[in-house]
């Protein structure tokens, strides 16, 4: 479908675009035909084109979409303001892989081409995470499009966790930790955990050790409508919970993590090219 876009909210990335160089050539494209908007600390870039500031809440609310400039970890670190917004993101690849990210940078300049052009909405399932201690929420609805992590904080030694599904027990685990991941998140730090690739469409969530001291071990998959309770048993301070590689938080002992499917979802914007197999052959094989 066509979507009428009006006010289009650009996320730059410093480390990523030195001098915001590529982020001026988006702006010079999007302002012929769009209202764009960024975020107040950019107030010396958007004086010198005709972008709005506002602030960081502001602008997901007042965006009818959001445009993120960088890797994979810059649409995460978006998913969740977004996602509470129910704005749709679309991302440019300034990194290396871009698995999420729909556009590369050579495409800049068809930008409006594109976004005025045949588009889809794809919806992606987010998970949430909370964390229990001695009968109290500590830390609630954590948000993340890819993965809840459990895992070994510092030093060599290994952590223990149970993990339960449904209030059932499934497996006690020693080793570095866990990580419950989404279908998204499963060609992220899951798979480089052994854990299974899934098509992005699935309502699942699968569950994998990290360096399990176990000849058994394996990882799960588990219905996405599945809530997981994690029972960190490691010494203080020595497990940590890390949502989507940037959220982390120190465990204590017999901590409880528990995990769900999130009533949110990720809206990415898709350009109709691509799909599962083919975006998984052309960014992954030559990895």
């Amino acid at each position: 479908m066509k979507y009428n876009f009006r006010k289009i909210a650009v996320l730059p990335n410093l480390s990523k675009d030195k001098g915001l160089l590529r982020t001026r050539e988006l702006i010079s494209y999007l302002e012929k035909d769009y209202e764009v908007i960024l975020n107040k600390e950019f107030s010396s870039l958007a004086e010198k084109c005709r972008a709005k500031t506002v602030s960081e809440d502001d602008l997901y609310s007042e965006s009818d979409l959001i445009i993120v400039l960088g890797g994979d970890g810059s649409i995460l670190r978006a998913a969740g303001k977004a996602s509470r917004a129910s704005v749709p993101i679309i991302g440019i690849n300034l990194g290396r892989l871009g698995y999420i990210a729909e556009i590369e940078t050579s495409d800049i300049s068809n930008i409006n081409k594109i976004l005025s052009s045949e588009l889809w909405t794809e919806e992606r399932t987010m998970i949430e995470a909370e964390v229990i201690r001695d009968g109290e929420t500590v830390i609630s609805q954590i948000l993340g499009l890819n993965d809840a992590a459990i895992v070994r904080a510092t030093g060599l030694g290994v952590i223990e966790t149970e993990l339960f599904c449904n209030g059932q027990p499934v497996y006690k685990y020693r080793g570095d930790g866990l990580i419950a991941a989404t279908a998204t998140g499963s060609s992220a730090y899951s798979m480089s955990a052994g854990g299974p690739v899934m098509d992005t469409s699935l309502d699942c969530i699968s569950v994998t050790p990290i360096c399990a001291h176990s000849l058994r071990c394996r990882p799960i998959v588990f219905s996405g409508e599945s809530v997981f309770e994690i029972v960190s048993r490691a010494t203080p301070d020595h497990a940590k919970l890390s949502v989507d590689g940037s959220e982390t938080f120190d465990l204590k002992d017999n901590d409880v993590v528990r995990i769900k499917k999130s009533r949110y979802v990720t809206r990415l914007i898709r350009t109709g090219e691509s799909n599962f197999c083919n975006v998984l052959y052309r960014k992954m094989s030559d990895i």
